[in-house]
């Protein structure tokens, strides 16, 4: 492998990068699409992160000026050597390693993907390889949903790199992240040449002129085309003229999904409009026909050993700490930092993770478990990437 300079996705280089096959999948005709409209541009202060993280990691950068571009580096070094003895079981030596990798796949005398590999440990001994790609969005900019996908097209990468179809190992590592868990994926040399084939098909469908736009929340959210996609607009006027319930029964599964991921990025939109809205009636804008509404005062006790005083004092008969605790509802995110300060004064090791299953074993006598109904949510289907959690 030859190292390479860090590039821009391949949309700007006229085929789709590792990071749109989860959306072309979903959307073939968002490729067509978003060519149309042109490259879009990278999140502001994105860049300048990437590029000053990758050179304390490559040690060009002599001192890290920031401390959170340095705390990255560290993080990203030590999730590194974590997957490296657990995918080479503490192996030392005969570990070849290749950072900044630009891989392409060719087919029919042309590129056809490409995907940043940020780094690559290989032992040839075994042929097994560890690939990890970094993701430097902060807070809620960072987007997991593709990642399945993302890291199959890398192993598929990596495969043709080499000429021969490994084992490979893969993660996507997010210093910024507000949880920063890592979720490595496994794919044996028969999941890397499924991936092969089932990403190609989606290339090519993706490829043809006449492929069609299929909206949702998540294939609009890095598609180029959104906010002129004729297809969302279609899609929002058909169903809101039409009668919904009578309407469903005549679906089949397949647009029973397409339907529910409609929803989900109408939401969306609906939100970014209201907000919108909002921000321009806070800072002395007018729309006709839309108003803030006074807000409602919200009355709470800020001080809890406070009021205790003051009532047991009142009413020193009736308010005893047993009866104004019944009052009371503990904050458990609260609770656990609490705890997790008070062991970190006893081990200096102690980490929030522990804190966490230490409050809930040490009170397991006086708290309750509430299951919730639970939620909708895609569980995968054809969307399912081959591979497996390691």
């Amino acid at each position: 492998m030859s190292r390479n300079p860090r590039s821009k996705k391949g949309a700007v280089d006229g085929c789709p990068s590792a990071g749109d096959v989860f959306r072309l999948l979903q959307c073939a005709g968002s490729w067509m699409a978003g060519s149309a409209a042109g490259a879009a541009p990278e999140p502001s202060g994105c860049a300048s992160v990437a590029e000053e993280v990758l050179a304390c990691l490559s040690g060009s950068c002599k001192v890290c000026v920031r401390e959170d571009v340095a705390d990255a580096a560290v993080w990203i070094r030590s999730q590194e050597d974590e997957l490296c003895s657990r995918v080479f079981g503490g192996k030392q030596g005969g570990i070849s390693v290749a950072r900044g990798q630009e891989l392409a796949f060719c087919e029919g005398g042309r590129e056809v993907l490409r995907g940043r590999a940020d780094s690559v440990f290989l032992d040839e001994g075994s042929s097994v390889v560890l690939v990890c790609a970094y993701d430097f969005a902060v807070g809620a900019a960072v987007d997991v949903s593709g990642d399945a996908w993302q890291l199959a097209a890398l192993a598929m990468l990596v495969a043709r790199e080499l000429g021969y179809v490994p084992q490979v190992y893969a993660a996507v590592l997010r210093p910024f992240a507000v949880e920063r868990e890592v979720a490595p994926v496994f794919f044996c040399p028969a999941d890397v040449v499924s991936a092969r084939e089932s990403i190609l098909e989606v290339l090519g469908r993706a490829m043809m002129k006449d492929a069609v736009c299929d909206p949702s929340d998540a294939a609009c959210r890095g598609c180029r085309a959104r906010g002129m996609c004729r297809a969302f607009s279609r899609c929002v006027a058909e169903w809101g003229a039409a009668d919904v319930e009578v309407r469903w029964r005549e679906l089949s599964p397949a647009r029973k999904l397409a339907a529910f991921r409609l929803a989900r990025l109408a939401e969306c939109v609906a939100a970014r409009i209201d907000a919108c809205c909002e921000a321009e009636l806070r800072s002395g804008g007018s729309i006709p026909g839309l108003a803030l509404s006074p807000g409602r005062q919200l009355w709470s006790v800020a001080d809890a050993s406070a009021a205790f005083a003051l009532l047991s004092a009142r009413f020193p008969r009736h308010v005893s700490a047993v009866s104004f605790a019944r009052c009371c509802k503990v904050n458990v995110s609260d609770l656990d930092r609490l705890v997790h300060a008070a062991r970190k004064e006893e081990d200096a090791g102690a980490t929030a993770k522990g804190a966490r299953s230490f409050v809930r074993d040490l009170l397991a006598p006086c708290s309750e478990v509430r299951v919730s109904k639970g939620a909708l949510r895609e569980c995968g289907g054809f969307l399912s990437p081959p591979g497996c959690p390691f």
